[in-house]
């Protein structure tokens, strides 16, 4: 993970993202030191419509995906409806 780049042989990484055209969800951490939220926020921003990303509230940092259940879910939920 550490070493893709979606850009690569694809003419940078905006232009990558700018040809999605799957249904996706960003969501983030606010305290997420591995994959900041300002990763987050230009990956959505670069994303066609460009939505901004779900923020999830957690003191645990990137953990918090695995803790906060509730507000996860409902990022879940809401990318299924």
């Amino acid at each position: 993970m550490n070493h893709h780049d979606i850009g690569r042989g694809r003419g940078g990484v905006a232009r990558s993202l700018a040809r999605v055209r799957a249904a996706r969800t960003v969501a983030g951490i606010a305290s997420d030191r591995l994959y900041p939220l300002e990763l987050q926020q230009e990956l959505a921003r670069l994303l066609p419509g460009g939505r901004p990303p779900a923020v999830i509230e957690s003191a645990a940092g990137h953990d918090g995906f695995l803790l906060e259940i509730e507000q996860v879910g409902a990022v879940v939920a809401s990318a299924l409806s």
